[in-house]
């Protein structure tokens, strides 16, 4: 408790002001937005983010853009949940409970051994959780940039994604950073299969390195709204379409899709069998389990756009919303 005390006053000195986390805009005795567990390929949803307030009302982390689910390596009950302009959340039962961890509107979230990384508008930090002290790591020299996106490579190295266009990339676990490739466009998503990191963008192109991060090659130049891995293949999801490729981007293939509509894909991901897929639109979850030869469709579990879609360690699959915004 005491480090934790000592964690929050070192917050408000470093940080500055904080959102406001006791409104009813945030939370709701029935989510229409926040975020889902399914146990069963997406035919049944359980919501998340069961909060208890001062006064003891049960609610849910409702109203708020899911940014990031991130599972302890070391405990895979152990959840934080990053969101936009509301914190930090922590949860002990793979995010069924949660509790305020962080007040500030963090980016991104990485473990770097027992500590952990912070991507805060223009700023990297590091939270070491024994002494509750947080150091500043890294800060950007352009004043209007966020830094978007921290992830381990392959290889062991760090890469992050600026709103300037960079990508940022440490050999130091975060220590010292230097700018591995200067893009005139934001890139919005970092995805890892196996030996390679793509870095893709919605404005258009896709990036790949396979030597941690140091040098990038554009493999494509089309708008990419989400990627993911699944068994020996990359996935690609564009406004209406989806391509694989089984060779790390050298060539890609499409694919049949259910939705013959334009609404952007905004998460793609592939289990560690390469027959069993998902996708969603902003008006239904869709999977397949033949490798995308055919599909079914299933309602969302909440009326908002989602905006993450991902696999916890146990196979579960996590779906995460925009907010009432």
């Amino acid at each position: 408790m005491k480090l934790r005390i000592l964690f929050f006053i070192a917050s408000f000195l470093l940080l500055g002001a904080s959102c406001d986390l006791g409104g009813f805009s945030l939370y709701q005795t029935k989510s229409p937005g926040g975020l889902f567990v399914s146990r069963d390929g997406g035919e049944t949803w359980q919501i998340l983010g069961s909060v208890t307030t001062q006064n003891g009302t049960q609610r849910v982390l409702a109203n708020t853009d899911i940014r990031q689910v991130f599972f302890d390596p070391r405990n895979a009950n152990h959840v934080y949940i990053v969101t936009k302009g509301n914190g930090v959340w922590e949860s002990k039962d793979k995010g069924e409970h949660v509790t305020l961890f962080l007040r500030y509107d963090v980016r991104y979230i990485a473990y770097v051994d027992t500590k952990i990384l912070f991507a805060i508008d223009k700023r990297i930090l590091l939270y070491d959780p024994k002494d509750g002290s947080i150091r500043t790591l890294y800060i950007h020299g352009d004043p209007n940039a966020v830094i978007t996106r921290i992830e381990f490579s392959p290889q062991g190295t760090l890469i992050a994604l600026v709103s300037t266009g960079e990508i940022l990339v440490s050999s130091t676990k975060g220590e010292s950073w230097s700018v591995a490739l200067k893009n005139n466009v934001q890139l919005e998503g970092l995805m890892v299969s196996k030996g390679t990191m793509f870095a893709y963008t919605s404005y258009g192109g896709v990036w790949s390195s396979s030597d941690g991060g140091s040098s990038w090659d554009q493999v494509s130049k089309v708008r990419v709204t989400a990627m993911g891995q699944g068994g020996a293949y990359v996935y690609m999801a564009q406004s209406g379409t989806l391509q694989k490729s089984g060779d790390n981007g050298a060539s890609w293939i499409p694919m049949t899709l259910l939705t013959k509509d334009t609404l952007p894909l905004w998460s793609i991901v592939g289990a560690k069998d390469e027959k069993v897929l998902y996708y969603a639109t902003e008006s239904a979850f869709y999977s397949s389990r033949d490798g995308g030869v055919s599909w079914k469709s299933r309602p969302l579990p909440a009326g908002r756009k989602p905006i993450i879609l991902q696999f916890a360690p146990d196979g579960a699959l996590y779906l995460g919303f925009h907010s009432l915004e």
